[in-house]
């Protein structure tokens, strides 16, 4: 399955996730993305995950632009000091892209473990020859 479809598809489910449930959910179609992907499952994953948590974290900044910031600033003093909104806000991605990649590889190797049956191997493509029996 071609990547801009699979996105169209697990993105929402992932931010879905997110804002419903939590985070930690978000591994699920991340997972999904991996087994459906062609090839680059891990990317698959990884964009899965990261977008819609760039998009959340946009739609705060949008939705409350003068309370984000202190937040931020909260985190950072949390993290050991005088750490900058910007360093948190790319770790959060970090950890969102980690947590994709993770699920999207994982789905790749499941992927890898179906098996492909009695008349075809992985590497055969279909002809026109053949009859499929």
């Amino acid at each position: 399955m071609p990547l801009v479809r699979i996105l169209s598809l697990a993105a929402p489910v992932a931010a879905g996730l997110h804002l419903a449930v939590g985070w930690e959910w978000t591994i699920l179609p991340a997972v999904v993305a991996g087994v459906l992907a062609d090839s680059r499952g891990w990317m698959a994953g990884l964009l899965t995950v990261a977008l819609p948590w760039a998009g959340i974290l946009a739609w705060s900044y949008a939705a409350s632009p003068d309370s984000t910031p202190i937040l931020l600033g909260v985190l950072g003093g949390l993290l050991g000091g005088n750490t900058p909104g910007a360093v948190i806000v790319a770790l959060t991605l970090l950890f969102g892209g980690l947590i994709g990649l993770a699920g999207g590889a994982l789905g790749s190797a499941l992927n890898g473990l179906a098996p492909a049956g009695p008349h075809r191997r992985s590497g055969d493509k279909p002809d026109a020859t053949s009859s499929g029996l």
